[in-house]
């Protein structure tokens, strides 16, 4: 059996008449690199916020390495690494002095790690933080989420205000310290072609429910489009499948969107004439886009 990591459980989290999250269970492998993503206001900084006990929720519960993380506090905190999304850090200090500040709290801390990716980053020890860039802010609030060896790492848009060049390095930083030292990461992120590249578990949130939540490559599987061009008018049924999710026509040309086993959809094309017929793999940010849809349309006919 799988361990898990973290784990959260019917996690509900309101705010006046807002709510946030509606019963929300996730389950993080531990080991893996587990990306949460969604559109504004999905509640992806409400989840992390909550896991790292910034947020008290509602109801349900939520659990870091078997402890629960609203009352194990500091015993939890010790074993996590976060990035929050405001990369809020102490202006009048400079780098290195914001790292001796951290040093003092965590006992496993590995100044040889801080300092090899501050001269990776190229953060100039000396400067004031406040003159920083947003990027160096970023990389700077990684280094210290990652000092002192966590055994969970939480990202909160880690790519953020970097550059295409800064966003290899880091998420080849992310990716290598998480192989080397087994750590889980859960990170979110609005640049889903970027975080394709190192993420293995997704989960889609839209208005604070889970719309899905599978291994990558299950999803890649599972979500495929299928491209053909008929030599003929086919069938007005051809495509009356449950599997089916979208159908794009143009004349005889039709792209159509499955959700499941294209093998049946393929053979009942296969018969009729036609002159290409192609099974097209989906990236992550296709995915999303398409699940989004359906969503968008199901909160309308709910409406």
């Amino acid at each position: 059996m799988t361990e898990i990591a973290v784990k959260i459980e019917n996690l509900t989290c309101r705010f006046g008449d807002v709510t946030a999250l509606e019963n929300l269970s996730l389950s993080v492998p531990a080991g893996s690199i587990y990306a949460i993503v969604g559109r504004n206001g999905a509640g992806k900084t409400t989840t992390l916020r909550t896991l790292m006990g910034m947020v008290r929720p509602t109801s349900g519960r939520v659990e870091i390495l078997g402890l629960d993380g609203t009352t194990a506090g500091e015993r939890a905190r010790q074993q996590v690494g976060y990035l929050p999304e405001s990369r809020s850090l102490y202006g009048y200090m400079r780098a290195a002095e914001i790292l001796r500040f951290a040093q003092s709290f965590h006992r496993d801390w590995d100044h040889g790690l801080a300092h090899r990716y501050l001269d990776l980053f190229h953060i100039p020890q000396g400067r004031l933080i406040s003159q920083l860039s947003a990027g160096m802010l970023t990389q700077l609030g990684l280094i210290l989420a990652l000092a002192h060896n966590p055994r969970v790492l939480i990202l909160d848009e880690p790519i953020a205000h970097l550059d295409a060049v800064r966003v290899k390095e880091l998420l080849t930083v992310i990716l290598e310290e998480a192989l080397a030292k087994e750590q889980t990461v859960v990170l979110s992120s609005h640049a889903l072609h970027q975080v394709e590249r190192v993420t293995d578990h997704v989960a889609i949130l839209d208005r604070g429910r889970l719309v899905v939540e599978k291994p990558l490559e299950d999803m890649k599987i599972d979500e495929k489009r299928i491209r053909v061009a008929f030599q003929v008018d086919p069938p007005g049924d051809l495509f009356d499948h449950p599997d089916v999710v979208k159908i794009e026509r143009d004349g005889r040309k039709y792209l159509v969107t499955v959700r499941g086993s294209v093998d049946h959809i393929i053979h009942k094309c296969s018969r009729i004439p036609h002159f290409a017929l192609d099974v097209i793999d989906m990236n992550l940010e296709e995915i999303f886009l398409q699940y989004a849809q359906s969503s968008e349309e199901d909160h309308t006919h709910e409406a």
